[in-house]
C-alpha cells in the first residue's frame, strides 16, 4: 500500500501544509479500514482507523477514530447536484457542474437540468441564483414537479420582462440519491 507522502503536492500554504501532515500521520500510521457499515461504529479501534457509513443513501458519514472517540464527518446535507451555466446562448453552456449530464433549452428562460445520478424521488430541495441587469430581482423556480432524474426551471425577472435568458445561472439540489 502506498503512503500519502509518496505523492508530491504543489506549493500550499503553511496552514494547509500542517493539516496535510496531520492527515498523512493518520493515514500512514493508523489502521486503514475501507469497510462500509450501515450502523455507527461502537467497537474499539486503533487511532486513525476509519469507516464509511451509509444508511440507505439518506445519511452519509465518515467515522474517524481519534484517540478514544469516534468522530463523525457528516456529508448528508451536501449538494448532490449543482451547475453553473450560461443561459444566454443556444445551446446553454455548462461552465462547471457536479452530477449534471446536460441542460436543455426549452425556450426563453426555461431549462431542464438532467442529473447524472437520479435522486431517490422528486422531493429534493432546489435553489439557485442568477446574474442579470443590476437592480433587477430575479427568481429561479420550478415550472413543474421535480422528477428524480431532472428538474425544469425558469429564470424570471420582475422588471416586466418575464422569462429571461441570463448570462449566469447557478442551481443546486440537495436530497438523497436513488
Amino acid at each position: 500500500m502506498a503512503k500519502t507522502d509518496d505523492y508530491p503536492l504543489g506549493k500550499i500554504s503553511p496552514d494547509l501544509e500542517n493539516f496535510k501532515e496531520d492527515v498523512q500521520k493518520i493515514l500512514n500510521y493508523g489502521k486503514y479500514s475501507a469497510q462500509v457499515v450501515s450502523t455507527p461504529p461502537v467497537w474499539t479501534a486503533n487511532n486513525g482507523e476509519f469507516v464509511f457509513f451509509n444508511s440507505s443513501s439518506t445519511i452519509r458519514r465518515i467515522y474517524l477514530r481519534l484517540n478514544t472517540a469516534w468522530i463523525a464527518l457528516d456529508f448528508s446535507g451536501v449538494a448532490n447536484g449543482w451547475v453553473n451555466f450560461s443561459g444566454d446562448g443556444a445551446p446553454p453552456v455548462i461552465r462547471n457542474s457536479y452530477n449534471v449530464t446536460s441542460i436543455t433549452d426549452n425556450g426563453v428562460g426555461d431549462y431542464t437540468i438532467t442529473w447524472d445520478t437520479d435522486f431517490s424521488a422528486g422531493d429534493y430541495s432546489i435553489g439557485g441564483a442568477t446574474q442579470y441587469d443590476p437592480g433587477a430581482i430575479v427568481a429561479i423556480h420550478t415550472t413543474s414537479n421535480l422528477l428524480a432524474g431532472s428538474a425544469r426551471i425558469a429564470v424570471y425577472v420582475n422588471s416586466g420582462n418575464g422569462l429571461v435568458d441570463a448570462p449566469v445561472v447557478c442551481v443546486h439540489a440537495i436530497g438523497p440519491l436513488g
